[in-house]
């Protein structure tokens, strides 16, 4: 596989390509498994019927968006893992003093995966004169909630959130709030897209599996693939010179983009956020071919400093080690890395659904419910909103 790459909007064709720095997230869900969930909508038919390729990908990306972003805004926090610095001073509410000697700091977001760091400063102080707190001195406690499992138990909003501190840098001796703190954890689910190994400029004929691509260098057989019309589920399946043959044939005739994944077999995948993934049991959620993984490790491309370097953070574009080799191959634009809970993502495609009877979305009917089915219309959007609220009961922070 070659180097992580990322397009360059606006370059020419045969130009597209540099080593990655940056990659936006990914959403909950992606077009393709949006197309296939039991739901009874017509994706076809948004933005229209006689859409391209590119123009239905991108409508249904804003819908996945849309979907991804109802969904932290209804639980008042990401579900996604995300590295937080939250500031507080203490004693107080939030940050209480044990009988033990220990202090407990409840954080504003969970469940709390990682404990990174923080750092104190006696309040009266300016500029804040920090001592570290090491992350050894500090613990999560409550974990009464798997990230590894599809099930978030029966914790609600409450557990993983409490953050037990040793003795030794707090104290009542400078009053209620004598001393602000910030800690660095890491909370929520990991969850990230794979990214391309390589994007090519390549040329595409309707019903033909032979796409002429601008450097065939570094590809081999077997690696996942997409592309505007290029089926889900489609590998190289020979390379002859620039010209490849893909194991489907495409429904697009143009110039286009071709985006390059993995054979089966790989240890290694290029995400666009590897921010909590170390050490966790995750799916590679792919129509073509899901699969269990073990992360034994996360690199971000470019790490993050926080606490003036004393704590480095390995979150957003990296690569994730795995313990055992990939069984299927991959492709981007069309799988996830996720240990989101399933019933988020179904909350997920039920309020895609409401938004895409919102647009007027052809479909007549859309489930709700298991085994039963509505008409489209207000009743249908409002019935689908609040089964995607019921999934994420479980999920959401209560003040």
């Amino acid at each position: 596989m070659g180097s992580p790459v990322r397009e360059v909007l606006g370059a020419p064709l045969d130009s597209i390509t540099f080593p990655a720095t940056a990659e936006s997230k990914s959403p909950y869900i992606l077009p393709e498994h949006l197309k296939a969930a039991p739901l009874g909508i017509d994706w076809d038919s948004i933005p229209s019927i006689t859409a391209t390729p590119q123009a239905e990908f991108a409508a249904l990306m804003d819908v996945c968006w849309g979907a991804s972003d109802a969904i932290d805004t209804y639980c008042f926090q990401p579900l996604r893992s995300v590295a937080e610095i939250e500031d507080v001073a203490g004693p107080d509410f939030r940050l209480t003093a044990e009988q033990s000697g220990n202090y407990l700091y409840e954080t504003k977001h969970w469940p709390v995966t990682q404990v990174l760091g923080a750092q104190v400063s006696p309040a009266a102080n300016f500029p804040r004169q920090w001592t570290q707190i090491p992350a050894e001195k500090m613990d999560n406690i409550n974990s009464s909630m798997s990230i590894l499992t599809d099930n978030a138990g029966s914790s609600g909003s409450e557990g993983m959130n409490l953050i037990q501190v040793a003795p030794g840098f707090f104290g009542w001796s400078l009053g209620r709030g004598g001393y602000v703190a910030q800690f660095a954890y890491i909370n929520g689910w990991p969850h990230t897209g794979l990214a391309p190994s390589t994007i090519l400029a390549a040329t595409y004929t309707k019903g033909s599996a032979t796409v002429a691509v601008s450097s065939s260098s570094g590809l081999a057989v077997g690696q996942g693939v997409s592309g505007p019309g290029v089926p889900n589920g489609t590998i190289i399946a020979d390379i002859s010179g620039d010209t490849l043959t893909l194991s489907m044939a495409s429904i697009f005739t143009g110039s286009d983009y071709l985006y390059v994944g993995t054979p089966a077999g790989v240890t290694e995948l290029y995400v666009d956020d590897v921010t909590g993934f170390d050490g966790t049991r995750s799916m590679i959620y792919d129509l073509g071919g899901t699969e269990a993984i073990v992360v034994t490790g996360a690199s971000a491309y470019t790490p993050i400093s926080i606490f003036g370097g004393n704590v480095s953070v390995d979150a957003g574009p990296g690569t994730l080690t795995l313990a055992q080799p990939t069984r299927y191959p991959h492709a981007p634009q069309t799988t996830l890395i996720t240990s989101i809970p399933a019933n988020v993502r179904w909350a997920a495609y039920y309020f895609a659904a409401a938004e895409a009877l919102t647009r007027g979305a052809t479909a007549i009917t859309a489930q709700a419910l298991p085994g039963t089915m509505m008409n489209s219309g207000a009743g249908a959007i409002k019935e689908l909103v609040a089964q995607a609220k019921a999934n994420l009961t479980p999920f959401r922070r209560v003040f």
